[in-house]
């Protein structure tokens, strides 16, 4: 395998994601324009926005202003330290968001990382789900991050044991996913009118984080703005997505793009996952009325199992899903525990287009830690 196919498997994946992006846009602007719909959709983008955007960006940027801080060469800490590869893994993969995931999955492939080490990061790893369960419930994120940072590193070395380092390591040389894709130059003003919208909005959004009702005390004319200045913002963040034609793989690991940039695209692929699901639910309990929480808990049996196999899809999408169900009492904390220790998030894409067998394996190793917790954790905290 070389170099150029290499590329073309990555250019595949950015081409079918950009058409999944065009159609997601218009099926939200027609979701909005039906009026069987519209409130649905409207209240849906505006809680999206205030209760999860704002939260995702302001963690977002404190973290790349401390990953900026590091000024190490990881890579050559890893070569020069083989037995710590396992732990350090761990410690990417715990890391919120898909970067820390992605680079050692990019060192397994350039020979710097153990297999066991893959196998440890995609364990520990939450993807972008983990940005939503940090905006909206920190101590459990705190919990589950542990959890699934204790797991990852367990199986690493165990699976390091019985299959060696270098085991399924693809044979290429000089490797580069996060090559060969620009940016669209005709987007910096919108990245400048995002950052804009952000300032309002995170005060508006920290408000009702403090139960302020920010509503009452902010009508213009006797208006309420509030709301259509979320649900505005939301639908503004889901069109940039859609005209990025980064994949969303690269999000979170090209250190030659601006810290408004990563900030910006990897928050509005979140608020485009954490709408699907708010509307989601929307429309179950509004027009089907579905007690969602209630089905789930009547097959709670289940629902481990079913969230490790929708941890098996590769990308954050699925998870951010997952998560929101979490978050909004519908799944219980050991279905979110399995899907968070299951999921790979966006890791899994360049191992696929590169490594597609050792990826595979390192995906279905995942799901035994993933069984274990999350039944463990049914069994002696939710019977």
């Amino acid at each position: 395998m070389n170099t150029v196919v290499i590329k073309r498997g990555l250019h595949n994946i950015v081409d079918n994601l950009a058409l999944g992006k065009i159609v997601a846009l218009v099926a939200s602007v027609l979701l909005i324009l039906y009026p069987a719909t519209r409130d649905i959709a409207f209240t849906a983008l505006s809680e999206s926005y205030y209760q999860v955007s704002i939260f995702v960006a302001a963690t977002l940027i404190g973290l790349i202003m401390f990953e900026r801080a590091q000024k190490r060469e990881m890579r050559e800490i890893l070569r020069r330290h083989a037995r710590w590869q396992v732990p350090i893994a761990a410690i990417f993969g715990a890391i919120p968001g898909c970067g820390g995931a992605i680079f050692v999955v990019t060192q397994y492939i350039r020979g710097a990382m153990s297999f066991g080490g893959v196998v440890a990061t995609l364990t520990a790893t939450m993807g972008d789900a983990a940005f939503l369960l940090l905006a909206k419930t920190p101590l459990v994120a705190i919990k589950i991050f542990a959890i699934c940072f204790v797991m990852g590193l367990v199986f690493g070395f165990i699976v390091d044991r019985i299959h060696g380092r270098d085991f399924l390591r693809p044979d290429t040389k000089n490797v580069d996913v996060d090559s060969d894709i620009e940016e669209n130059p005709l987007l910096s003003p919108f990245y400048l009118l995002w950052m804009v919208l952000f300032v309002p909005g995170a005060i508006i959004g920290i408000s009702y984080a403090f139960q302020v009702d920010v509503a009452k005390v902010s009508q213009i004319g006797g208006v309420d703005w509030v709301s259509p200045f979320g649900a505005a913002a939301a639908l503004f963040a889901i069109v940039m997505w859609t005209l990025n034609p980064l994949s969303d793989i690269r999000l979170c690991i090209s250190e030659r793009r601006t810290m408004t940039r990563r900030v910006t695209d990897t928050t509005n692929f979140i608020t485009f996952w954490v709408l699907c699901g708010f509307f989601g639910y929307g429309v179950l309990e509004s027009y089907f009325h579905l007690n969602l929480a209630g089905l789930l808990q009547s097959w709670v049996w289940l629902t481990p199992l079913v969230a490790v196999i929708i941890g098996f899809i590769p990308g954050c999408g699925p998870q951010v899903v997952v998560a929101t169900l979490f978050v909004n009492g519908v799944i219980p904390l050991s279905a979110q525990l399995a899907n968070a220790i299951s999921n790979d998030g966006d890791a899994l894409f360049p191992a696929v287009a590169i490594a597609p067998k050792a990826s595979v394996i390192a995906t279905l190793y995942t799901a035994i830690p993933a069984l274990i917790a999350g039944y463990g954790w049914m069994f002696l905290f939710e019977r």
